[in-house]
Order: C-alpha cells, then structure tokens, then sequence
C-alpha cells in the first residue's frame, strides 16, 4: 500500500494524504491527462488492508461543506462508496473511495436547477463529461452520463481497538458526516 501526499490547497501548510495499492496507476492517468501535481510525495506504508464494504446508493441528495464553510448541493443518481478497513501500526484507519454517476450540482444562486459538476482539475479525481450535457438545465436527468470517481482511498474515521473497527463494521450505513468527508474534495479541497 501506498501514501500519497499532497499540498491542500484550502489550507496553509497543511497536507491531504490518500491512499492506494497501485501508484503506478494513479501515476500513469497523470501522465496521460497531463496533470502530474509537482508536490506529489509518495511512500511505501506498512498498512495492513483488512475487510471491506460497498455501500451503494441511488437519487442522493447530498450537502457538502468544504473547509472553508462553503457549502454545495448535489444531487447524484448512482453513487457507489467503496469501503475499506485498514491497520497501520496500533491504529485502525477506515478508508473510502467513490464513483458517482449522473452527478449535478444545485444552482448555487438558488434559482432552480442543476448546473454541470467542475472538479478544479484536482489530481485525485476522474471526471468525465459528455461533450451534449448542458451546463445548466432544470432537470437532474440532463446529467445522468457525467461522472467522477475518486482514484485512491481517504480517510474517514480512525479507530483505537478492533472492536471499535467491529462494531463499525456491523453498521448497515455509511453516515452522511462521512459521505461529506469523502465528497469534500469535488467543491475543492485539492483542486
């Protein structure tokens, strides 16, 4: 498993980190989209990657906030939330991915509608837009072929004993506090 380090854009000095088993990967769609961020620091890890869940969900309604306060609506047909749990050293990490298909974003000045999802050319996500999506309709279905996915895993929840990382396993939903942790990076916490 690989941590991919990057410079969060919305913060001073901070670091976003993500995480992947195949850098090779992520390093290859740089390449060919021709967006190699210059402060990309990856390391080798000695995290264990343990169980796992998919958590899918259709005609989502979701409100994210970045950190900065900001907050975005969007609206998603099929979201599909791939989640890992993981152990580095003595701590329990959950880990997530996303692909959400038929994803717009609620006009931001509150006159109705959905306008096209722009991701800020962020390194972690795949964005795909069909060149007959409108930028801005009055219906959602306008925008079922756009996509985005998210090309490695982040942190959503760190846990001190297994059954703690138990107990959230055993857990039918993932929370929407979560969901915003992941989604936070399309509204631009890289990009």
């Amino acid at each position: 498993m690989f941590q991919l380090q990057m410079r969060d854009r919305t913060k001073t000095a901070e670091t976003a980190v993500y995480y992947m088993e195949d850098k090779d990967a992520i390093q290859e769609y740089w390449r060919h989209t021709e967006m190699y961020p210059e402060d990309a620091l990856f390391a080798e890890t000695d995290m264990k990657i343990g169980a796992g869940r998919d958590f899918p969900m259709e005609k989502c309604c979701l409100r994210i906030h970045n950190t900065k306060g900001q907050e975005c609506r969007y609206y998603v047909e099929k979201l599909l939330i791939k989640v890992r749990w993981a152990k580095r050293g003595d701590v329990f990490l959950k880990l997530a991915s996303f692909a959400a298909t038929g994803i717009a974003k609620e006009n931001e000045y509150d006159e109705g509608g959905y306008e096209q999802v722009t991701c800020c050319g962020n390194p972690v996500l795949d964005q795909y837009s069909s060149e007959i999506t409108p930028l801005v309709s009055d219906f959602e279905d306008d925008f079922k072929r756009e996509k985005i996915s998210m090309l490695c895993y982040k942190e959503i929840g760190c846990f001190a004993t297994l059954d703690e990382v138990n107990a959230d396993i055993a857990k039918k939903e993932i929370s929407s506090e979560e969901v915003e942790i992941l989604f936070r990076d399309i509204p631009g916490e890289l990009g």
